[in-house]
C-alpha cells in the first residue's frame, strides 16, 4: 500500500484556506492575494453553505486543538453572519512544518501558511470603533494535511487528499478530476463540431444550468475577441460553485500571448474531449476550453485532441 508521501516530495504539501461568511465580500480579492503568494498553487475553489453553522464549526475544528470556550465564542459570532463559506485548496510548495505547543497540546503547523493567513487577517479582519483590528477572523487555514483530508471527505470527496493525487502516465497528462478513464485515442476533429459546457442561472430558481455551446460563443473566446468583461463576469459569477479551478483574465491573456499547442511530439497536455453526438456537436470539451478558444481565435479549422472514454 503506497502512502501519501510516495506521491510528492515532503517539501510540498496540501493546505486549505477558509473564508468565513463575513469575508465573502472580499472573496475574489483574497483569492487573488493567495494566488500571488510565491510557492502557492491554487488547486480547487469550493463554496459551501452548511445547514448548521454550529455543526460545521465543530467539524472544521474537530482535528484542531482549540478549547471548548473558544469554539463557543466563535460559533456565537459566526451564526450571525452569512452561512456561505469558501474553501481554497492549495499546494504549498514551500512547506515549513514545525511542532507547535498550542492550547496545551503538541501538533504540526506550517509557518509559511500561518504567515499568509495572518497577513490576510490583518488586511481584512473587521475593525472596532477605535479602528483596531479585531479577533473576528475572516479567514482560517489548515495546520496540517490530516485536517485537509478530513475537510475534503466532509465536502463529499471520499478519497480525501488522494482526490488531488494522480498516478503519473507516460501517455497522457490529465487534471485530477479526469484521472480515471477507460481508454483514449488521439484524433484531429472539426472545431465546429466541438461543444463547450458554459454555465448560466435559471431565471427563477437561480440554480446553475449547463449549456452546450460552440467554442465561438464562450466567454473565453469573447475575451480574446474584444469583450473581456464577459469573461470576468462569468468567472466571478461561478467561481467556487461550478468553476472550481482558478482562472483570471490576466492569466488567460498571458497564456494566449505566448501559446504554442503541443510544441513537442512528446507533449502530454492534450485538449481532452469525449464523444456526445448531441444536436450539431460530436464532441464535448472536458479539459482545455481556454486553449481551444485561443486556437479558434488563431483561425484553425481542426483540433488535435485526446478523446477519452470516461464516466465524467
Amino acid at each position: 500500500m503506497r502512502s501519501i508521501d510516495d506521491y510528492y516530495p515532503r517539501k510540498s504539501r496540501f493546505d486549505y484556506f477558509l473564508i468565513w461568511g463575513h469575508g465573502q465580500e472580499y472573496k475574489n480579492e483574497i483569492i487573488n492575494r493567495i494566488h500571488k503568494q510565491e510557492h502557492i498553487e491554487i488547486i480547487r475553489i469550493e463554496n459551501h453553505s452548511p445547514n448548521s453553522m454550529r455543526k460545521f464549526i465543530n467539524r472544521v475544528y474537530s482535528k484542531d486543538y482549540v478549547p471548548y470556550y473558544h469554539l463557543r465564542s466563535k460559533t456565537s459570532y459566526l451564526r450571525s453572519k452569512p452561512n456561505k463559506v469558501t474553501f481554497i485548496f492549495v499546494k504549498n510548495n514551500n512547506s515549513q512544518e514545525y511542532f507547535s505547543r498550542t492550547w496545551g497540546g503538541i501538533h504540526i503547523e506550517d509557518s509559511y501558511i500561518n504567515n499568509i493567513k495572518n497577513k490576510l487577517r490583518m488586511k481584512y479582519n473587521p475593525v472596532n470603533e477605535e479602528g483596531e483590528t479585531t479577533e473576528q477572523h475572516i479567514i482560517h487555514a489548515s495546520d496540517n494535511e490530516n485536517q485537509v483530508d478530513d475537510i475534503l471527505k466532509y465536502l463529499g470527496h471520499s478519497r480525501g487528499l488522494r482526490t488531488f493525487m494522480t498516478e503519473p502516465s507516460k501517455f497522457i497528462d490529465l487534471p485530477y478530476y479526469l484521472s480515471k478513464f477507460n481508454s483514449f485515442c488521439l484524433s484531429s476533429v472539426d472545431l465546429t463540431k466541438v461543444a463547450a459546457n458554459i454555465l448560466s442561472r435559471h431565471p427563477i430558481s437561480g440554480k446553475c444550468i449547463t449549456n452546450k455551446v460552440s467554442i465561438f460563443d464562450t466567454p473565453h473566446y469573447h475575451a480574446l475577441d474584444g469583450n473581456p468583461n464577459s469573461y470576468i463576469e462569468y468567472m466571478d459569477e461561478f467561481r467556487g460553485d461550478e468553476i472550481t479551478r482558478f482562472h483570471t483574465l490576466p492569466k488567460f491573456r498571458a497564456m494566449a500571448s505566448n501559446f504554442e499547442y503541443l510544441e513537442s511530439p512528446y507533449e502530454q497536455k492534450f485538449i481532452v474531449v469525449k464523444q456526445i453526438n448531441i444536436k450539431n456537436y460530436e464532441y464535448l470539451l472536458l479539459d482545455g476550453t481556454h486553449r481551444a478558444a485561443i486556437l479558434a481565435k488563431s483561425g484553425i479549422d481542426r483540433l488535435l485532441v485526446a478523446k477519452i472514454s470516461t464516466n465524467v
